[in-house]
């Protein structure tokens, strides 16, 4: 049963070292700021431990205490993203009352995370890396499953006579390829409005099928 078999959480970076103190807090907050500016500046393959070190004024040393490897600085830094994202979509879809509403949430959520993209060009970096690091596509399938078990539980609802494993199927393919076509967006700029219209008259015809078949049972 997929509700049940899934976790909620993919594995994550369990081992990475937290920073307890004001002080060391600070130090990290300024080497992921400058991982951020270096992925804009340079790519995400050009991004080097050093390079961030020498960014944020730190020894090399204090960036291999916290981030092992080049890929661990990424996770940190898309864990940060995901978070944001995570929680629109938790404020987004609380307290839905009716299926209009239910409706209007969706095509809101999929315009203001197009936006978070656009806005955020270290983000649309790691986006774009997400294929090619293991780690990244981790964490991408955690945000998708954490953001679709928000949304099929605002759905449920009105779904009562359907299967909790079909509505929750349903908001995973339309969170993963809410991220596939914002990729498509990126690399096809030119299309961006009409991939965003097609996506969100996808995700509405999808959710109001359901709502269809529950309504016939």
């Amino acid at each position: 049963m997929l509700a049940k078999t899934i976790p909620a959480k993919a594995p994550g970076q369990a081992g990475r070292r937290v920073p307890t103190q004001q002080r060391a807090r600070a130090r990290v907050e300024r080497m992921l700021a400058a991982a951020e500016e270096l992925l804009v500046a340079n790519g995400i393959a050009n991004l080097k431990l050093g390079d961030v070190a020498e960014r944020a004024g730190v020894p090399i040393g204090s960036v291999y205490e916290y981030f092992s490897c080049r890929e661990d600085l990424l996770g940190a830094l898309a864990e940060r993203h995901y978070r944001v994202i995570e929680a629109d979509t938790a404020k987004r879809f609380a307290d839905i009352q009716t299926i209009e509403a239910m409706l209007v949430a969706v095509d809101l959520a999929i315009a203001e995370a197009w936006t978070y993209v656009r806005d955020n060009p270290g983000f649309r970096e790691i986006l774009c890396g997400v294929q090619a690091w293991e780690g990244l596509r981790e964490l991408d399938w955690e945000d998708t499953m954490t953001n679709a078990r928000i949304i099929a539980a605002a759905a449920a609802p009105f779904l009562p006579k359907i299967d909790a494993d079909d509505v929750l199927a349903l908001f995973l393919v339309v969170c993963d390829a809410a991220g596939s076509t914002a990729r498509l967006s990126l690399h096809f700029g030119a299309y961006e409005h009409t991939l965003q219209k097609t996506f969100r008259e996808m995700a509405r015809n999808q959710f109001i099928e359901l709502v269809r078949l529950n309504a016939t049972r």
